[in-house]
């Protein structure tokens, strides 16, 4: 076995559609998403509409649980489209931690329809974060942070868990699977004696931020349902369910958001239209039997009510943290774990 400060890095192509682990760690967490939101909204929405709403809620969650499954489905297809059926990536073992990366190419139609949003909505100046479409995924989690590994042999896999969920899977190659096994192995076993030693509670590791983060996206989904425009539903549900799942798949950070970003833009670009439309025209008159001497436009924001100022500025809170989101996404900063 090399030594244990030696830095071992290998490349592999990790299949999608033929994955069970892929497959399996994506089903996690949409019905993890599924349930969390579910536990959140059902008492918002009954505590405002009462227990008879009930059949309009239980529509709802069902059409939002076919939502979720296309959107899922959506993704897998694109990306077994292309890339296809394969993503390439780097592994990187040294004697602080285990990292991975993303080696495969973006998708282009993601950074060219990014740009066109954002200056079809007037901001040029921003379309340079359609090249932060283009920022590599990066993950990773030390040694004292794994409690369990397990090893699977036949597909050349090694699976890191921290106290509660899968966090890594090392994709080895034939040639390569025995050598970093036995690293994994030793790595593992000096982070367990590290927390031996200093007394370390499994609790303490508990991905709070990430409830944290999850618990927002979904209030921030509710809120964008308060925007006082006749805007469909769609925007807001697939908004909310992109930035959820970008949340718990860092995998698929580059996918999911670049689609909350776009949604995001859209719904902006949708909110500036519905404002700045013509809602009423009042002729002003001279005498009775005159033509207007000239017209008084209202708008859509000059219609809105004091209460429906504060739902649009809940929303557009709302919006900047879902543009927040997407972007310390694609950058890799939401996944990155601060030193203690």
């Amino acid at each position: 076995m090399p030594s244990l400060k030696q830095r071992v890095t290998w490349e592999s192509f990790i299949p999608i559609l033929t994955n069970r682990f892929f497959l399996y760690d994506t089903l996690k967490i949409v019905l993890f998403s599924l349930a969390l939101f579910t536990l959140i909204f059902v008492p918002v929405f009954l505590g405002f509409q009462g227990i008879q709403a009930w059949p309009i809620l239980y529509q709802f969650l069902g059409f939002l649980a076919l939502v979720f499954l296309g959107l899922v489905s959506l993704a897998l297809l694109l990306m077994t489209t292309i890339y296809r059926n394969h993503l390439r990536a780097r592994f990187t073992i040294t004697e602080e931690r285990a990292e991975y990366e993303t080696l495969s190419p973006p998708a282009q139609w993601l950074t060219y329809a990014l740009l066109v949003i954002t200056i079809l909505t007037g901001r040029i100046g921003d379309a340079g974060m359609g090249l932060l479409v283009t920022a590599k995924a990066k993950l990773g989690i030390n040694w004292r942070e794994v409690y369990r590994v397990k090893e699977h042999p036949q597909q050349q896999v090694i699976t890191l868990l921290n106290n509660w969920r899968t966090v890594l899977r090392l994709y080895c190659t034939p040639e390569n699977y025995g050598e970093v096994a036995a690293m994994v192995s030793a790595l593992a076993a000096e982070g367990t004696a590290w927390r031996t030693q200093h007394h370390l509670k499994p609790g303490r590791l508990f991905p709070r931020r990430l409830l944290f983060l999850t618990v927002l996206t979904l209030l921030g989904g509710l809120f964008l349902f308060l925007i006082p425009f006749r805007i469909s539903p769609i925007w807001a549900t697939g908004i909310m369910i992109c930035g959820s799942l970008l949340i718990w798949l860092p995998g698929w950070n580059r996918f999911f958001g670049s689609l909350t970003l776009i949604g995001a833009v859209a719904l902006l670009n949708l909110i500036l239209i519905e404002g700045f439309k013509i809602t009423r025209s009042i002729g002003l008159i001279g005498a009775p039997d005159s033509q207007p001497e000239f017209m008084v436009r209202q708008y859509g924001f000059q219609s809105l009510i004091v209460g429906e100022w504060i739902n649009l500025l809940l929303a557009s809170t709302s919006l900047g943290f879902f543009v927040w989101l997407a972007v310390s996404a694609l950058r890799g900063s939401l996944y990155q774990r601060r030193n203690r």
